[in-house]
């Protein structure tokens, strides 16, 4: 299953770079509590911690896989759930097949900054309309 590979390959990553990550982090929270931080230190390390977690390697596989259950999915469950989950599955399913669709471009690359800023924004959307109809969490 690709999604368990890929999902192993995350953790295998996520694992790999955990040392560096959490030094990262302690030294982020050590130096805004020390006041020798700026202020956007701690946001300049998470989002590259998120970079890093968003990229081609780690996201492509299963978003294509999601991508490709989506349609099908909807199509055997129109009816059975609500209009208001389907309107969000819906839009789960094209903004997941959107991220597909640029990782798929010619010239797309993770070193692109815009290219990373839009795989992010697209992803924050996907969570965003995830946790809209569970707002009593969010």
């Amino acid at each position: 299953n690709r999604m368990k590979e890929s999902g192993d390959k995350a953790t295998a990553a996520a694992a790999d770079d955990s040392d560096d990550l959490l030094a990262q982090l302690l030294k982020a929270v050590e130096a805004g509590a020390a006041g020798a931080g700026e202020d956007g230190d701690l946001s300049k390390m998470f989002m590259g911690m998120m970079e890093q977690l968003s990229n081609k390697e780690m996201l492509y596989e299963p978003m294509k896989e999601l991508d490709g259950k989506f349609g099908p999915w909807i199509a055997e469950n129109k009816g059975k759930v609500s209009d208001e989950d389907m309107a969000r599955y819906e839009l789960q399913a094209r903004v997941v097949s959107q991220i597909v669709g640029k990782f798929e471009e010619d010239g797309y690359t993770d070193k692109d900054e815009k290219c990373r800023e839009y795989i992010w924004e697209k992803m924050q959307e996907v969570c965003f309309v995830t946790c809209s109809g569970y707002s009593q969490i969010c």
